[in-house]
């Protein structure tokens, strides 16, 4: 009867490894997963359910540039921690309906809805191993981690307009919220949800208007709100992403010949933070700009061409 759900369970192991000129970064990695489908697998409709109790990251930053450090210091305190060493853990589940198959001729769907929780794990073991009671948000005083509950939802539909022409269209919302943070009044530092589990806009399959990452927070662009110097190292400095985030794609595609295609494209998102920055009063970063509110409702706008080189087994993408 188990046939039926189709269900596997997954154990995986990674390790990876980035080496710049101003850092070093090592991710190791380990999680369980399992997936089963709510209905027998097929071609025209997939219903399936993802889970992943556990999911386990190290990740070692080594700062290489003094320069470099000087300007991760000239940072609010709570991006700091974005180049900090961190123990990473998460809860993490997706529901995913599709009737997206490869060759559509009627009307179709994707919908994804994904919860997750982080940083429970570390929490807890830190609990269990201190003395001190009181929450610092450091790993037996080490490696840093934040607790956080986070949720998105992306749908995509694709409308066949007649032979060779065709109407894709994708919106994408999520939310995320750090909670259990050491908020020291003397040192008025707010820690916000970890740097890979925030919300990133911009790049191929997002705002394409944009460099991969680099849009918002907010009103700020990228260099505003890293308070840039004059630095040959500034441009190295990670992007903060957000919390919160919205995204709106359209794209029309018609056949030009053969395996041609040409698309005509707009794209409409952001991403903000849900609480301001804080620390240093003179710094952009500390603005009210990129934060989510009614007066930072600022969209980010882009439209373009692309061309669509599909050779069956290989799609080949290039956008203006």
């Amino acid at each position: 009867k188990l046939e039926r759900f189709h269900p596997q369970t997954t154990l995986s192991f990674s390790l990876s490894q980035e080496n710049r000129q101003e850092f070093d970064r090592s991710v190791t990695g380990f999680d369980l997963g399992y997936r089963w489908h709510h209905i027998r697998p097929n071609t025209k409709k997939l219903i399936v359910s993802t889970l992943t109790p556990l999911a386990i990251n190290f990740i070692d930053i080594r700062i290489n540039s003094a320069d470099f450090q000087a300007q991760i210091d000239s940072l609010p305190q709570a991006i700091r921690t974005d180049y900090q060493a961190r123990f990473s853990s998460l809860l993490n589940y997706s529901f995913t309906y599709s009737t997206y198959g490869r060759n559509r001729v009627t009307h179709t769907n994707f919908i994804q809805a994904t919860v997750e929780m982080g940083g429970n794990l570390p929490f807890l073991l830190d609990r269990l191993l201190s003395e001190n009671g009181e929450g610092d948000n450091l790993f037996q005083n080490n490696l840093f981690y934040g607790q956080y509950l986070k949720g998105s939802l992306e749908y995509k539909r694709f409308i066949p307009l007649g032979p060779g022409r065709e109407l894709i269209l994708r919106g994408f919302m999520g939310a995320a919220k750090a909670y259990n943070t050491n908020q020291d009044s003397s040192q008025q530092i707010y820690l916000h949800v970890p740097y890979e589990n925030r919300f990133f806009s911009g790049g191929a399959n997002s705002m394409r208007g944009w460099r991969s990452n680099t849009l918002g927070p907010g009103r700020l662009s990228l260099g505003e709100f890293q308070n840039l110097q004059t630095s040959s190292s500034a441009s190295s400095l990670l992007a903060p992403g957000g919390e919160i985030i919205f995204e709106a794609n359209a794209e029309y595609r018609f056949d030009v010949y053969s395996y041609l295609e040409l698309a005509l494209f707009t794209d409409l998102g952001n991403v903000w933070f849900n609480q301001e920055v804080e620390e240093f009063e003179e710094s952009p970063s500390d603005s009210p700009k990129s934060v989510f509110s009614r007066d930072n409702l600022v969209l980010g706008w882009d439209v373009g061409i692309g061309f669509r080189f599909d050779f069956s087994f290989l799609i080949l993408r290039l956008d203006i």
